[in-house]
């Protein structure tokens, strides 16, 4: 499993130490998550207990529905994010973590709705007859002027993409040996020099897979989610794993996004920091990501 969360302390650190977290809102693990066997709950960090929040009373939030959240997403979804050709069966990522938010939230599975919402219009602004919306969403800790994000629940690693073709590296030192190339203006980049080579550098990921598949590289370093992506477009690329990143350097997140104003962002914050605090999210990231691209040590 990729130490997701444990390569990044300190924002583990603020989630316990600076964070008001849900108590009292989430019902026992027997809840939807627990029944459909994807999420197993644990003690929160250090056995700390933490306060409730007062605008949070468990299942009676000021949802679109009353008595319900209302969960958006595009359509079809992707797999790893969602699973089993309808977000709503609890597999998959996205799906999962979507049902243990409303979980801690104090909504059963029977009290989860799910609508297809448009991820353009959605970031947008122009769609709002939703809850929350999980969609690989990224956006700057401030938010936007459109939407509200909810704190991070996946953390997006660097995953190294080669061909199917020859022997790909068995361990992230082998990397130094490579001729690799990164995106411009990503992370990737980044994650590249650390492995003590020195990255070729593409406009964009077109750009990168075709020096791949001319041979000008030996692989190419992409966020994970584009990785993931690429693969399933392309039979003949292989995902090799996840590479260590830069552990003092602060990651990209998907967040749930929110539409503008909502009164839930801040418990829908907190919810999510009780998940990432107990250990929920790097469980799920470790049973629907890391099996399909594992960490390279």
């Amino acid at each position: 499993m990729v130490d997701r969360w444990g390569r990044r302390r300190w924002w583990l650190a603020a989630a316990v130490s600076g964070v008001v977290l849900l108590a009292g809102c989430a019902p026992a693990a027997s809840g939807p998550a627990a029944a459909s066997g994807s999420v197993s709950r644990v003690s929160a960090a250090g056995g700390t207990t933490a306060p409730a929040l007062p605008d949070c009373t468990g299942g009676m939030l000021p949802t679109v529905t009353a008595g319900t959240i209302t969960v958006g997403t595009g359509s079809p979804g992707m797999s790893p994010w969602y699973v089993g050709g309808s977000p709503d069966s609890g597999e998959g990522l996205e799906s999962a973590v979507a049902y243990a938010v409303a979980q801690a939230l104090g909504y059963g599975r029977d009290r989860v709705a799910w609508v297809v919402v448009d991820r353009g219009q959605a970031a947008a602004g122009a769609a709002r007859a939703f809850d929350v919306d999980l969609d690989q969403f990224t956006a700057p800790d401030a938010g936007t002027a459109t939407a509200d994000y909810s704190t991070g629940y996946f953390s997006v690693t660097d995953t190294l993409v080669t061909r199917q073709t020859g022997a790909a590296p068995v361990s992230a030192a082998a990397l130094s040996g490579m001729a690799l190339g990164a995106v411009a203006g990503t992370d990737s980049v980044t994650g590249v020099q650390l492995t003590g080579a020195d990255p070729a550098v593409f406009a964009d990921q077109q750009q990168a897979l075709a020096a791949l598949a001319a041979g000008t590289v030996t692989g190419v370093l992409l966020p994970t989610p584009a990785a993931l992506a690429a693969a399933a477009a392309d039979p003949g690329l292989r995902l090799v794993g996840q590479v260590p990143s830069d552990p003092m350097t602060q990651p990209e997140q998907f967040k749930v996004l929110l539409p503008k104003g909502s009164a839930l962002t801040g418990c829908v914050s907190a919810a999510v920091d009780r998940l990432r605090v107990e250990g929920t999210l790097e469980q799920l990231a470790g049973q629907w990501v890391d099996p399909l691209v594992p960490a390279l040590h």
